[in-house]
């Protein structure tokens, strides 16, 4: 005897659109009509209909990347791929070798993003026209630009200008150039790295640099992250470039307090005898309480040091030797700051002191209040012209709602003169379609409407 087969069911399939959007094609019709909505569901279409011009302009228009799924002959037509570069610059790649050489079609691709000069033709990235364009929008196209291009002083300056790091791809010469380097730097810092040598080693350069942006002390040769000039300018604008300067420097004094006042966490940079330096440590936690961590042990057992980092930040207790932790002194500076959350830092006698946590429960209240005040401030940033496109958009649903009580009015009136009794039944019946259409989409947009309580009138007039 043998068992009857049993019946195949088939397996629905599921396409993803987006990460969080998947479609089940129950007909290849139903495909066809989601491509207009999902343009990169055209790769799931016939081949005939990957090489329907309207239906491939409606799927490009809607996303460009879909220029990728069309027929051979349609990526080189002018009108499709003009239409997919318009709503995605990289959809470039996938256009026909002429059309990537077509003057018009990579103007507007670059205009919209620079970065799809990688897509263009060899000779059009040698047209300084275009490389402008491309290096104006977004500077680090300079990386794709013809080699003679790259030697191009102007242009080069309009890169750096667009993003400094575009310096990277300028040519040997340009960059040993002063003036360009210092247009990078002035709008990233991380460009000095790509400078030539001889400018990194020049004192006067660096100084300028590190003046302007600090983080820049990095990228300096160690002759320079030698000198202590160089060294203060860099750390009055940015407290951790200290790491960066040599052993030497870290031990001076002078050095070590001008980054901790920038600072306070420069101070685990210092050297170990100036963690010990009560000058050095009270500058640091002046401006940063937890810099008390890096303070040497006999320091975090001062009690001047501790109250003063728990004055700048409650938290720093935790930091402090447990004969502090144990002082109430100390204990109401740091709940004064901190609030409720210091008292996790206290030990258990001062945390039963009922001075100490109703001081903490009080400026807790206080904290909260703070933080509701500013809360309230964004929310009326973000909300004041939420506020106003909603008023737009209601008075258009107004608008739309009025022209369809009046439309319906007419029909009415219309109805009113016709003969037979079917016909104004039929208008009648128009008539409620029409004030329910017009009170239901008025209410989706704007929410439950007012009414009137007069019998006889809709929520938007008489009707």
């Amino acid at each position: 005897f043998a068992a009857p087969p049993l019946p195949q069911r088939r397996v629905p399939v599921l396409i993803m659109i987006h990460p969080n959007i998947w479609f089940q094609p129950r007909s290849r019709k139903a495909v066809n009509q989601a491509v207009q909505h999902h343009g990169l569901l055209l790769q799931y279409v016939t081949s005939p209909r990957q090489a329907d011009k309207e239906e491939v302009l409606d799927a490009v228009r809607q996303d460009g990347m879909a220029l990728e799924w069309t027929a051979q002959e349609l990526r080189a037509d002018r009108e499709v791929v003009l239409a997919a570069v318009e709503q995605r610059s990289s959809a470039l790649k996938f256009a026909a070798e002429k059309l990537r050489a077509d003057r018009e079609v990579v103007f507007k691709a670059v205009r919209r993003d620079g970065l799809a000069l990688q897509f263009v033709a060899e000779e059009l990235r040698a047209d300084r026209e275009v490389v402008l364009v491309a290096v104006r929008q977004r500077g680090s196209a300079l990386k794709y630009a013809a080699e003679e291009l790259q030697a191009d002083r102007e242009l080069v300056l309009e890169a750096v200008r667009e993003t400094g790091c575009a310096l990277a791809w300028a040519a040997r010469q340009l960059r040993a150039d002063k003036e360009v380097v210092l247009e990078a730097v002035r709008k990233n810092s991380d460009a000095f790295e790509y400078a030539a040598r001889q400018l990194r080693t020049d004192k006067q350069v660096a100084l300028e640099v590190v003046r302007r942006d600090g983080r820049a002390f990095e990228f300096a040769t160690r002759q320079l992250r030698a000198d202590k000039d160089v060294a203060l300018a860099a750390v009055r604008r940015h407290g951790l470039a200290l790491m960066h300067a040599v052993i030497e420097l870290r031990a001076d004094k002078e050095l070590a307090i001008e980054a901790v006042r920038q600072n306070g966490i420069a101070l685990g940079y210092v050297a170990e005898e100036l963690r010990a330096d009560k000058e050095v440590v009270l500058e640091a936690v002046h401006q940063d309480g937890e810099a008390l961590k890096f303070a040497a042990e006999e320091l975090r057992a001062d009690k001047e040091v501790v109250l003063e980092a728990v004055k700048c930040q409650g938290s720093a207790l935790q930091h402090a030797v447990p004969q502090l932790q144990a002082d109430k002194e100390v204990a109401l500076a740091a709940v004064r700051r901190h609030g409720v959350a210091a008292l996790c830092f206290v030990s258990e006698d001062v945390r039963a002191d009922k001075e100490v946590v109703r001081e903490a429960f009080l400026q807790q209240e206080r904290n909260d209040k703070m933080a509701k005040r500013d809360m309230a401030k964004d929310v009326r940033r973000v909300a004041t012209p939420l506020a106003a496109q909603r008023r737009g958009v209601a008075q258009q649903n107004r608008t739309r709602a009025n022209s369809a009580v009046a439309a319906t009015s007419a029909a009415a009136a219309q109805a009113k003169r016709r003969p037979s009794s079917a016909g104004k039944v039929a208008a009648s019946g128009a008539s409620h379609w029409l004030i329910a259409a017009a009170a239901g989409a008025s209410s989706e947009l704007l929410g439950k409407p007012k009414r009137s309580g007069t019998p006889g009138t809709c929520c938007f007039g008489r009707a």
